[in-house]
């Protein structure tokens, strides 16, 4: 059974959103994310109280096509990357950066990098001295990216605001690994195999690896 949430998921996004309309209504954002039902949302509340998109990039590997074609009938600039895009076109990820700091210099405005995966961890600090001062700073939502952003961090010039390490995510992270080892129960039920009793593996162990852990060990494992 697929369970869906109806209405508004993200109202302490949208509180936070109307709270700062002055501010955002000065911002441009470089979005670079999975592509769901609450991406929508997101770009609503942010659209909705003044900010721009200049670019968003989605994953191909996590990338509803209803959301996309939403996107796209709203007219936003989005487009799918690879899941090796880091690797295979630095240089044109570091394009899409200067020609949207280009076009928010010319608007007068600031611009905002959000992502996940640090991506554009190495590539800000090639940015023209012209356009320094219009880069406001990045977003970086995930561990992954933030320990990129970690790697180099003697060398940013800008600020990097990341939730990786926050409150919020580790609360976040015990209810990801209970729902992986729930879903992981149903597969495996599907096809006639009980996992109580048996071994598992689990590759990785950060909040989310020990979340996974901990939840198949109440499932016997």
């Amino acid at each position: 059974m697929k369970y869906q949430l109806l209405g508004n998921r993200l109202r302490a996004c949208q509180s936070i959103a109307s709270n700062h309309k002055t501010l955002l209504s000065g911002c441009n954002i470089l979005l670079l994310q999975h592509l769901f039902e609450d991406t929508l949302e997101f770009t609503n509340h942010l659209l909705n109280n003044g900010a721009k998109f200049n670019k968003i990039l989605g994953k191909d590997y996590s990338t509803d096509q209803r959301i996309f074609a939403e996107l796209k009938k709203k007219k936003l600039p989005v487009e799918i990357i690879n899941s090796h895009f880091e690797e295979t076109n630095s240089d044109y990820l570091r394009n899409i950066l200067i020609t949207a700091l280009n076009s928010t210099k010319k608007e007068g405005r600031k611009l905002i990098i959000q992502e996940i995966g640090g991506y554009f961890s190495r590539i800000i600090n090639s940015i023209p001295t012209d356009l320094t001062t219009t880069l406001a700073g990045v977003v970086e939502d995930t561990t992954y990216g933030y320990n990129k952003y970690k790697a180099v961090e003697a060398e940013l010039k800008y600020p990097v605001f990341h939730v990786a390490r926050s409150q919020l995510k580790e609360i976040e992270a015990v209810f990801v690994g209970e729902a992986i080892v729930l879903a992981f129960n149903n597969i495996m039920r599907d096809i006639g195999i009980s996992i109580q009793g048996r071994k598992a593996l689990v590759i990785g162990y950060g909040m989310i690896g020990k979340n996974i852990a901990r939840f198949l060990k109440l499932n016997n494992l």
